[in-house]
Order: structure tokens, then sequence, then C-alpha cells
């Protein structure tokens, strides 16, 4: 409704919370933020600056942490969530972001995170909204917007020095 009431909100929360109304979420704020990130995602095309990493941080392994990005994905797109390994090596995080843009990706899982996360390309992309690299194999450059939102899931994420001073939000 054009002015809803309290209960017209309740209604709308429990609708989106429907896809997650059983996970186990250790309390309300994490669930919050699980909303915000899929709330942010339909949100991508009003927001013309960068939008926040969402990191699923988990304390034991196999307790559904890539199944609540993909959840995100399947409502979204339709589809699982587009994923990515992490990697320590800076060169390679910049060819596989450059990757992302040229394919136009709207949402990326870095899934299963055990070294830390963080980075010169990835706080570059994160901050930004075009992304500007050379094109592998080749001798140009391409530059094209990037309005990718990213994610992440692991146990116990350590963030890496650059990521320690963004204000991102931490499921």
């Amino acid at each position: 409704p054009y002015k809803p009431t309290a209960a017209d909100v309740r209604a709308a929360l429990d609708t989106i919370g429907e896809p997650i109304r059983e996970f186990p979420f250790k309390d309300a704020t994490h669930a919050a933020a699980w909303v915000a990130a899929l709330l942010t995602v339909f949100a991508r095309p009003a927001i013309k600056g960068p939008c926040p990493m969402f990191m699923i941080d988990k304390n034991v392994r196999g307790c559904g942490g890539s199944l609540l990005a993909d959840v995100i994905g399947l409502v979204a797109f339709g589809r699982s969530m587009a994923r990515t390994p992490e990697t320590d090596n800076e060169e390679e995080m910049r060819k596989r972001i450059t990757s992302v843009v040229l394919a136009g990706d709207e949402a990326v899982l870095i899934d299963n995170v055990s070294k830390g996360i963080g980075g010169a390309a990835l706080d570059a992309v994160l901050t930004g909204t075009s992304w500007h690299d050379r094109v592998l194999g080749k001798s140009e450059t391409i530059e094209m917007d990037c309005f990718a939102i990213w994610f992440a899931t692991g146990n116990n994420i350590q963030l890496n020095a650059g990521l320690l001073n963004k204000n991102l939000c931490n499921q």
C-alpha cells in the first residue's frame, strides 16, 4: 500500500523472511542482516554508489552459509549465487574481478573463506562502481561499470587490513 500500516509492514517482513524461517540464526540481528542483503540486491539499480560486501560468518562447517547466499540468488535471480573461491594472491583476485565485470554478474559469492579476505583489488571493487584493468592475454584494457554485490562465506572470517577500515555489513 501507498501508506502501509504496522500490520502491512509485519506481513511484508513475514513474506520476505519465509525462505529462511527455519534457519538457526544466532539471534534476530543476524536474520535482519540477511534481509538487508536480500533487499540490497533488489534496491541495487537505485543505488548510484558502491554497496557493502555481505559476509555470512559461521562458527562451524556445514551450517548453511552458502545456502543462505543461494537463497538470495534464487529469490532475486532464479539461480544459485555465482561463486569464486578465495585467493590470497592479489594478481589472481584482480583477474577474477575482471572476469566478474566482463560477465556482468549482479552478485558474486566468495565461498568458504578460510585464510582471510581483503586486499587492494577487492578494496577497489568494493569502494567504487567502475573497474579498469588489462584484458587477460591481450594488450588492451577495459573500463566498465561494476555494480555487482559481493558476498562471502566462511568460518570465523578474518578481515585483512583494508577491509577492516570499511563500514561493511557482517552477518
